[in-house]
């Protein structure tokens, strides 16, 4: 006796997101795979591993308690966050990046599983986290340890899954998924607070879902239920959102602006929609220059012959093109997403920069949501024009192909450059620990004759990284570093570096160093004509021989 064919569907269906997911995974693979394992810690990933290792009480509360009250007190689950990767992983870096890849891995998973309960086709809910976790336009949240953007990311679409079982749900199930969307909206927010507007969003999605079941026959009403799970969620963003305005240090409403409005229009329009949108094939060709790299290219070309193949397989087992107005909707969303994403950045008036490659890039990890469901929605509005079904399968899955590789030769030549930053690091910490086999407690050593960027990489910048490169390397506490810049001072009692917007004083003493990493020559800086005759001599122009390059945009490449 054979089971009914409703019966039959479940497992079948379980099988197919079975196999999406473990497809969206792989994809995630190749595009890290090759570089990886070459990835280390850069800027501030240094100051907080050496803080962590230079923790006299290596319990787990102690190492969250020094986050949390040297700087993470409105980012608590970050703390928590970076002190379980750094128990785990210590000062080996690459465990923090596998694990920032499976969390990679984890959005594009519960951003289609999302999609899926929004009842989109198969074919779209597959294309456009595709679209999402190849996209460039946030290059720097895949190298840069200490920044939570895919924590972040990866809860806030756990919040929408669960938030959308919790709203189709009847009973204790219901209430489990209910505590779950709350749990997950708690985590992100206070790991992150970039995608907070993105909630919002949510709580409509849920309402409008609600309402597109009622509208069918076949729908049940689980009104109580979203109505619920709602007024949770929406009581835990509040609180959230009081949490925040009493805590955070970097939002400076006071400073709000129509100008600061301007910039940021501007400036997220400029990335998204010319410098990655109508220029994304130049830059591509670009990257390629850049980044001549074979294995580059067998990976390229796998990762689009892997996509057409599965996005051509999927969009054939759909009887029916989507309609037109349905895309037309679905690019209304889209550009809903986008422009509640930037809201985030409004609120932090001259904190945020528009980069295509620079570390000031990391903050269009939420926007860059809204710029996956525009790209998909343009390229399927497109095959709602064809009707065969196999002409518009293939030209909908060659689409989303070509501008997921355009997209994974970006990242992997701004990786190419990450990875020769970490190769520099490594570098002059050997040729210091070399030259300079001991260091006086207490000691001040000031790097010079190195470029602080590797185009969009970064080599040493600052105060934290170089000390707390020089903290792990001779496993001394007391040691503090930076590096000359061009706008370092020489001033009567002792130098000046202002860099990331903090002045550092450095006052001359036998405890203040410099090492020429370029002519291996230690000098002390007691006095401030010595300093001044050894700049003459040395670098006249504070490192103006490098590549112009400032913080969160370090050298632009494109």
């Amino acid at each position: 006796m054979t089971n009914p064919k409703y019966l039959q569907e479940v497992p079948q269906h379980a099988r197919s997101v079975l196999h999406d997911c473990l497809f969206l995974i792989l994809i995630v693979l190749i595009s890290t795979v090759s570089y990886i394992g070459r990835w280390g810690f850069y800027s501030d990933d240094w100051g907080l591993v050496a803080a962590l290792r230079g923790s006299s009480e290596q319990s787990l509360p102690s190492l969250f308690r020094l986050l949390y009250s040297t700087g993470f007190r409105w980012r608590p689950v970050q703390a928590v966050y970076l002190t379980l990767l750094y128990e785990t992983f210590g000062v080996h870096p690459l465990g923090y990046h596998v694990v920032n890849a499976i969390l990679l891995a984890t959005i594009a998973c519960f951003f289609y599983l999302s999609l899926s309960l929004l009842d989109q086709p198969r074919s779209l809910a597959i294309g456009v986290p595709l679209v999402y976790v190849l996209l460039p336009d946030y290059s720097t949240i895949r190298f840069w340890i200490c920044v939570p953007g895919t924590f972040c990311m990866a809860f806030y679409f756990i919040n929408l899954y669960t938030l959308l079982r919790a709203a189709q749900t009847r009973g204790r199930p219901a209430l489990a998924w209910m505590a779950l969307s709350v749990i997950s909206l708690f985590v992100s927010t206070l790991a992150y607070e970039i995608a907070i507007p993105l909630f919002v969003v949510n709580f409509m999605l849920v309402k409008w879902q609600d309402n597109l079941k009622r509208s069918t026959k076949e729908g049940v009403d689980f009104g109580l239920g979203w109505r619920f799970a709602l007024v949770c969620n929406a009581l835990a963003l509040a609180s959230v959102l009081l949490f925040k305005m009493n805590t955070a240090v970097r939002f400076h409403p006071h400073n709000f602006s129509l100008s600061w409005i301007k910039y940021v229009v501007k400036g997220s329009i400029r990335v998204h929609f010319i410098d990655y949108g109508i220029r994304l094939p130049w830059l591509s060709y670009l990257a390629v220059r850049l980044n001549p790299d074979r294995q580059s290219y067998a990976l390229a070309a796998i990762l689009s012959l892997s996509i057409l193949w599965y996005a051509k397989s999927t969009s054939q087992s759909e009887s029916t093109g989507t309609a037109a107005s349905d895309m037309f909707k679905f690019l209304a969303c889209g550009l809903l997403v986008f422009g509640a994403a930037n809201i985030m950045l409004l609120v932090a008036p001259g904190q945020i920069g528009f980069t295509t490659t620079g570390a000031a890039n990391r903050t269009n990890i939420a926007t860059s949501v809204g710029i996956a469901m525009i790209v998909v929605g343009a390229i399927r509005l497109l095959g709602s024009l064809i009707k065969n079904t196999g002409v518009r399968s293939v030209i909908e899955g060659s689409l989303v192909g070509v501008v997921c590789t355009m997209g994974f030769l970006i990242i992997s030549t701004v990786a190419s450059f990450w990875t020769r930053a970490y190769q520099r690091q490594q570098m002059i910490l050997a040729d210091i620990a070399q030259h300079i086999p001991s260091i006086p407690h207490g000691t001040t050593l000031v790097l010079d004759g190195v470029c602080p960027y590797m185009g969009p990489g970064i080599v040493f910048e600052c105060h934290w990284d170089v000390g707390g490169a020089l903290n792990l390397l001779y496993h001394d506490w007391t040691l503090k570093g930076d590096i000359v810049i061009p706008r370092l001072k020489v001033e009567e009692r002792g130098l000046v570096i202002r860099t990331h917007e903090v002045t550092r004083y450095y006052p001359y003493s036998r405890n203040l160093m410099i090492y020429n990493f370029s002519r291996k020559i230690t000098q002390r800086l007691t006095d401030a004509e010595a300093t001044r005759r050894y700049f003459q001599a040395m670098d006249p122009t504070h490192g103006g021989y490098c590549a112009p390059g400032t913080e969160g945009y370090e050298v632009r490449i494109f």
